[in-house]
Parts: C-alpha cells; sequence; structure tokens
C-alpha cells in the first residue's frame, strides 16, 4: 500500500475524490477511515533463487530490494522493523506504486515487499512468487482518504461506502499461505 502523495494538494483542489494508501492524513482538512490491514509479504518472479527454499534472516540480508515510495525515499517503515530486528535491507530504487514495484520485480532479481492481499491479483497477473517473511511486521493499514468538503455529500458518502465495501472485502479475504 503506498504512502500518500508528495503533494497532497490534489485532494484539497477537487483533482482527487478518494485515495487509498496505507498512511492517516496529518493534514485537517483531510478526513480518512482505516478500513482494515493487510499483511505484508515477499515477492519474487518465479525463477528467482529464493522462490524456493527457506528465506532466512541471513538471505533477506543479501537480497536487492525495491521499495514503494510516491516521494522516492529508499528507507521506511519497513526498514526502521527490520532495525528493530538487526536487520538491513538493500534497496536499489525506489517506485511510487506497488505495481510498479511489482512489475520490475517480475522482470529482474529484486524482490519487494507488499500488502498481500491488495496485491494479489497483481502478483498473480505476473506471476510472482509470495513468501512469508522471516520477520513479523506490523501489518499495513487500509486507509482511505478525501477532503473533508465531501463529508456530507450524499454521492461522495456512497462512493466511500462502495471503496470501504471492496477493500473490507479483501482484508477480511483468506490469506494465502505463503512458504
Amino acid at each position: 500500500m503506498a504512502e500518500p502523495s508528495a503533494d497532497q494538494r490534489d485532494p484539497t483542489r477537487g483533482h482527487v475524490d478518494l485515495e487509498i494508501g496505507a498512511s492517516e492524513p496529518d493534514r485537517p482538512e483531510i478526513s480518512s477511515e482505516v478500513v482494515g490491514t493487510d499483511r505484508m509479504v515477499l515477492a519474487l518472479r518465479r525463477g528467482h533463487p529464493l522462490a524456493k527454499g527457506k528465506v532466512d534472516a541471513d538471505k533477506l540480508g543479501r537480497m536487492s530490494f525495491v521499495t514503494v515510495s510516491r516521494r522516492g525515499r529508499l528507507h521506511g517503515a519497513v526498514d526502521d522493523a527490520f532495525a528493530e530486528r538487526g536487520l538491513r535491507r538493500r534497496v536499489i530504487a525506489s517506485l511510487p506504486t506497488s505495481a510498479a514495484a511489482l512489475e520490475v520485480v517480475s522482470r529482474s532479481d529484486a524482490a519487494v515487499i507488499v500488502a498481500e492481499r491488495v496485491c494479489r491479483p497483481a502478483s498473480a497477473r505476473l506471476g510472482l512468487v509470495v513468501r512469508r517473511l522471516p520477520v513479523e511486521l506490523p501489518p499495513a493499514p487500509m486507509v482511505v482518504t478525501w477532503h473533508h468538503r465531501y463529508d456530507g455529500d450524499p454521492a461522495h458518502a456512497w462512493l466511500r461506502g462502495q471503496v470501504r465495501e471492496v477493500l473490507r472485502e479483501v482484508a477480511d479475504g483468506p490469506a494465502d499461505d505463503p512458504g
């Protein structure tokens, strides 16, 4: 799940009706709702050397990663969680969306850590292997954000309800059992 846009002026200017990401907004004019959480997993191309066998912390530390950041950050919450466990990730590129990161991973020996259920359709379409991480990461929140001017708008409330329902189905759906 992506972090919010680097420039949250789009919702304030009315260019974006809803944004779905993994961070709650820090601006008072942006409303939000956490509609669920998703487990973080490792995604690799099918022929990747670690697509089979045990993925341990040592192997994880030798891998090259792409990360997801709309702001181009090479370090984020995953790295903080790894550092707490004495691990370090080698990030070679930052991509703005999970979909873009999964595309790169499908054509390289890089790996990416993504939200399992949200990314399942793209991972399956690209033939990626999804693996459980050797360390447990906090689940990623699924956050819907919008400008507060839409709080009382019936059409926008309907749209939020539709998005909420789909995301809750995703969040409540069966988790894969990545190896």
